[in-house]
């Protein structure tokens, strides 16, 4: 179920749909999800401008020698999402297949002891997990708390 509103605004008619979450009305979601790839065979950019660089000089800041800039190498998954109840805790359970791995789904979880109502969290598949397996295809996050599934989001690939 959809609902949507409209506002005219010095004659420009403004329409908004407003989405339910995918578990239903109760304000938990993932809304938002930022990838990076820092794949050693992708063509370097030069640009003029600094700022078209900085994700990838971010996230290997600090890799000095070029073992430690391979095990960077992989796959970055920012997942910004929101509870309505944040009394108790939550597990964040991030699936996903890779590239040599056939259909295995491998899982990375983490809980969260005390979450706010809007949350950030990173998942990064890197080092062995990614020059063994290679980047990750499909993936799906999951919000549990106990047995209970509270949103999900996933990638296109995902079945």
């Amino acid at each position: 179920m959809a609902l949507s509103a409209s506002v005219r605004l010095g004659g420009v008619l403004l329409v908004a749909a407003l989405g339910l979450s995918a578990c239903g009305t109760t304000g938990d979601a993932v809304t938002k999800v930022k990838i990076f790839r820092l794949d050693p065979s992708a063509q370097r950019v030069m640009a003029g401008d600094p700022a078209i660089d900085f994700e990838r000089r971010h996230y290997l800041h600090g890799a000095l020698t070029s073992e430690e800039v391979a095990n960077r190498m992989g796959n970055y998954y920012t997942f910004f999402w929101s509870v309505a109840d944040s009394s108790s805790p939550v597990t964040l359970r991030f699936e996903y297949r890779q590239a040599k791995s056939g259909s295995e789904v491998r899982v990375v979880e983490k809980t969260i002891d005390q979450p706010r109502a809007s949350n950030i969290t990173e998942f990064q598949i890197t080092g062995p997990a990614y020059t063994e397996f290679g980047k990750v295809l499909a993936w799906r996050l999951l919000v549990v708390r106990g047995q209970q599934t509270l949103t999900t989001r996933e990638s296109y690939l995902w079945q």
